[in-house]
């Protein structure tokens, strides 16, 4: 293997997930991920945004072949590197210009949605790669409550008005930030459902996040509201 020197926000994100030090991911998400594609048995799913891959392979147990994406090669670099599974292909790639003879069955992007904004073409390439009757699902932050965890960070919000901003990335147990920024934008909830409708699809739902009792004491403070939100939607 070649030795790389990977950026300090890379280490340290892969730091925080082996440490066990990010909750959300470790008792929520994955197991809330893994749950998903368990009921569904989906055979050729992409992925938008996948990091560093460690929900990627925490996934691949779960489905036929994983096409994960992300637009920053050192990541993806990383994730070849460190969490190869032989059904799992890492492709370097922006899903608003991804093309692929492929229909996929399912496609999903956790956390990643939020930092892109052009939703339109996202939503029109998506329902273009995807096959019918297919799944897409992604997971944000809850566009209703999520201003109430970085209010510092989010002066000026206003729920209906779509808005940019540059965010700290930080967890509960680590509040060291990263050097560079994540890029979110804040968008009402009828927004995604109004895009979702006008490129055609259908039977979508919505999962709010939020920690069970016992979870719920591993942070070092309670949350009042659910901080991330689930879409599901079909083609």
């Amino acid at each position: 293997m070649i030795e790389i020197n990977y950026s300090d926000d890379i280490l340290h994100r892969s730091s925080q997930i082996l440490c066990h030090k990010d909750i959300t991911f470790e008792k929520l998400f994955l197991p809330y991920w893994k749950q998903y594609f368990s009921k569904y048995k989906l055979n050729k799913v992409l992925e938008i945004g996948c990091g560093l891959g460690y929900l990627s392979k925490s996934l691949s147990s779960e489905l036929g072949f994983l096409y994960a994406l992300d637009k920053a090669s050192d990541v993806i670099s990383f994730a070849i590197n460190h969490n190869f599974a032989s059904n799992i292909k890492y492709i370097n790639s922006d899903i608003l210009t991804y093309d692929s003879e492929l229909n996929f069955d399912g496609c999903f992007a956790h956390m990643s949605i939020h930092s892109i904004g052009d939703l339109d073409t996202l939503f029109a390439n998506v329902y273009k790669l995807l096959g019918t009757d297919a799944l897409f699902s992604f997971s944000i932050p809850h566009p209703c409550f999520y201003h109430l965890f970085r209010a510092e960070e989010m002066k000026g919000f206003r729920y209906l008005n779509v808005r940019e901003y540059d965010l700290n990335f930080n967890i509960s147990l680590d509040q060291l930030s990263m050097d560079n920024k994540i890029k979110y934008y804040h968008r009402a909830i009828s927004v995604y459902m109004e895009i979702a409708y006008k490129h055609r699809f259908r039977n979508i739902s919505i999962d709010e996040i939020y920690p069970n009792e016992d979870i719920m004491k591993l942070y070092p403070r309670t949350w009042d509201y659910p901080k991330y939100i689930v879409f599901k939607m079909k083609k």
